[in-house]
């Protein structure tokens, strides 16, 4: 069962959470994710109970986002993230401390990796990071940093001042996708089987994608730095 099955008033009030939302965030991208933190849970671990969970994370995993929508990019309160997700969860039939689990799991689906990471942060950590690795990325990096270049036509994605938060292209911003996410010793790697199993084929197409752009880029005349 999918989660609008398992957990129906939870994904009427989360659907009319991101009405009106479009880009990244949007509901569709949250069922996605709940869809591969099912899928995931269940290839790893076996268990209809954490898959449950993990597909009830990745269904509210974007509460942070829509706080955005009122904070700004990467400044939403926790709190007001937390009681968003707690409104949200309470209308599911999860005991107290499962709620807890699906809780923290959605909070710190983005933190390092952790031996302490229960198996719905796990499952939703992966899931989440797969579908940020479909090739909508592409078009999804273009409208969130509307306002950053394309392509750095300088060092293209080596620039050395450049971060995750602060890509200054939209280009970096994919790279940093399958450079980091299938890079085993990098904390925000990915942890199961099928994670790696699918994030290595979406990492290759985006890989595929950014090496082609820069070889028709140097066939248009461009010298980048290295």
């Amino acid at each position: 069962m999918n989660v609008q099955e398992l957990f129906p008033e939870t994904f009427d009030l989360v659907t009319k959470a991101h009405k009106g939302i479009h880009g990244g965030h949007d509901i569709h991208h949250a069922t996605r994710v709940a869809t591969w933190a099912q899928r995931i849970a269940m290839n790893e671990w076996g268990d209809q109970c954490v898959a449950k969970l993990a597909g009830l994370a990745g269904l509210c995993h974007n509460a942070d986002r829509l706080i955005e929508h009122q904070y700004g990019h990467g400044n939403a309160p926790e709190s007001a993230t937390r009681e968003l997700l707690t409104s949200w969860l309470e209308t599911s039939d999860i005991s107290v401390d499962e709620l807890e689990i699906v809780l923290s799991a959605v909070l710190n689906h983005g933190a390092k990796n952790s031996a302490n990471d229960s198996r719905v942060k796990k499952a939703l950590a992966d899931a989440d990071k797969v579908v940020n690795m479909a090739l909508d990325l592409i078009i999804r990096s273009g409208q969130l940093y509307h306002d950053l270049p394309a392509v750095d036509h300088v060092w293209f994605v080596n620039d050395p001042e450049a971060t995750y938060l602060n890509p200054k292209s939209s280009l970096k911003d994919i790279w940093y996708s399958p450079a980091e996410w299938v890079d085993p010793s990098c904390p925000f790697c990915f942890c199961t089987s099928l994670g790696w199993r699918i994030g290595e084929k979406r990492a290759q197409n985006l890989t595929d994608y950014i090496q082609t752009l820069r070889a028709q880029m140097e066939e248009d005349g461009i010298v980048f730095k290295e």
